[in-house]
């Protein structure tokens, strides 16, 4: 049995976009909202085999999707965030890397902001797919973490945001403990870019 996973919070703009794209795949899907003020919670309601549950925000990334794992009744789970999605060929070869022998699976990631892929020539891989027996670790920038024989695959997710969202998300991140590039600052409560020179 494959569960689905995703935590949100304000996701109204993106939300729909990411759950069209794997909710047919999984044999369950379990969304954990951490206090949504916009139409989060309605759009991911209207999807029958969702499970919603609400669970307040703590700051902790990997509290909230440990949360949304225990929750699952999957060996295996397959998580996405509300940004992210994939194309129907990934969704279709999930199950089949689930009988191969190993317990955790990354995926090639490509990062998009306003249409550009910003991570043109690095590689980068994420474990999106691992057995039920994983935890995430991590206050922030979490992974999967208690696998013992993880394996790379040619399937790709697609990381997709506007520069506005992608500068509040960064800015989220620095508010936890992330180190701002040179040049920001915080001022009165809000971040601002303030060059040297």
């Amino acid at each position: 049995m494959l569960s689905g996973i995703m935590i949100v919070l304000d996701e109204e703009e993106c939300v729909a976009r990411a759950l069209d794209s794997f909710v047919a795949y999984m044999d369950e899907v379990i969304v954990v909202d951490g206090g949504s003020k916009d139409r989060t919670k309605e759009i991911v309601s209207s999807y029958e085999k969702v499970q919603l549950y609400e669970r307040a925000w703590t700051d902790d990334y990997s509290e909230q999707r440990n949360f949304a794992l225990e929750k699952t009744k999957g060996d295996w789970i397959f998580y996405l965030d509300a940004d992210e999605y994939i194309l129907p060929y990934v969704g279709r070869n999930l199950k089949r890397l689930m009988e191969l022998d190993f317990d955790a699976v990354a995926f090639i990631y490509k990062n998009f902001v306003d249409g550009w892929m910003t991570n043109l020539l690095d590689e980068n891989w994420h474990v999106k797919l691992f057995r039920n027996y994983c935890r995430f670790a991590g206050k922030y920038h979490e992974s999967p973490d208690g696998y013992k024989n993880m394996r790379r695959c040619n399937l790709e997710i697609y990381h997709d945001k506007t520069l506005q969202q992608q500068r509040l998300d960064d800015m989220h991140y620095w508010d936890l403990g992330q180190i701002p590039p040179e040049g920001w600052v915080k001022e009165d409560g809000k971040w601002v870019y303030k060059p040297s020179g």
